[in-house]
């Protein structure tokens, strides 16, 4: 008799700890589920950790959060993939596909606390031209705001005299972005109006045919108004003749300037 009670007492006691610990394993392993939405990407096939999902409703995946590898395929052919940490409860991302030139990139569109007078830019170079003169090596660009502008004969043009930089463009779409000072341009009519100059990877700046080499940009490029964080690309704009104006030399120019391809 005291053969099985003592039986009988460490078999509840035995399950009492398997029960525990399936019970503790049970919430070790739970993974919380996010719904993931890919903008930019109707048509195309969303494969998650290589295996290739449905949206469970309009744009949405149902996918677990945490560290995934993402890939967007269209048909057979991989068109981008890259390694993200979902966020749980709903996370975004969204497909750039700028020009055949450009690598397509998926990229999170980064919640950023506004700043004022600040923006913050993620630059891309889609122009062949600026990309020969300098034999496809990243640049960087200095962004000088316009201060005035005589319309009347002969015609002047004031720039700020220090601008802020945007270091190390390439035709890679960057995660990151990076900031300028608008300060002075927000109560400005001219908005965010200027030229921004081309400088080599060692800091010095680009020179063509003698001449200095700047890429324009004016206002309606961006409204920052509305938005403060800006994925812009330089347009495919030809270099045609130099720009020049009473109270400065002249200077090589890409007139058509930055496009705007994702803002928020």
């Amino acid at each position: 008799m005291r053969f099985y009670r003592q039986s009988l007492f460490y078999f509840v006691v035995g399950s009492l700890l398997l029960y525990a610990c399936a019970k503790g394993e049970h919430i070790d392993n739970y993974v919380p589920f996010t719904q993931l939405v890919v903008e930019n990407a109707a048509g195309l096939q969303l494969y998650v950790d290589n295996e290739p999902y449905v949206a469970t409703g309009g744009r949405a995946y149902r996918v677990q959060a945490g560290r995934r590898t993402l890939g967007i395929y269209k048909g057979s052919e991989k068109i981008v993939e890259g390694v993200f940490d979902i966020a749980e409860g709903r996370d975004t991302l969204t497909l750039l596909n700028l020009s055949d030139d450009i690598p397509p990139a998926l990229v999170r569109e980064e919640p950023l606390p506004y700043e004022e007078g600040f923006i913050n830019v993620r630059m891309v170079n889609t122009n062949k031209e600026i990309a020969d003169l300098l034999d496809d090596e990243p640049f960087h660009l200095v962004f000088y705001q316009q201060q005035d502008f005589r319309v009347r004969p002969p015609q002047a043009i004031t720039f700020h005299e220090i601008g802020d930089t945007i270091r190390q463009v390439t035709s890679t779409i960057p995660n990151g972005y990076q900031r300028i000072d608008v300060s002075d341009n927000q109560q400005s009519i001219w908005g965010f109006t200027g030229r921004a100059q081309v400088l080599k990877a060692d800091y010095t700046p680009l020179i063509y045919n003698g001449l200095e080499v700047f890429v324009s940009y004016a206002q309606g490029t961006i409204d920052m108004s509305r938005y403060h964080a800006f994925t812009l690309y330089i347009t495919n704009d030809v270099l045609g003749t130099t720009t020049s104006y009473s109270n400065t030399g002249p200077y090589w120019n890409f007139p058509d300037g930055f496009a705007v391809a994702v803002q928020n």
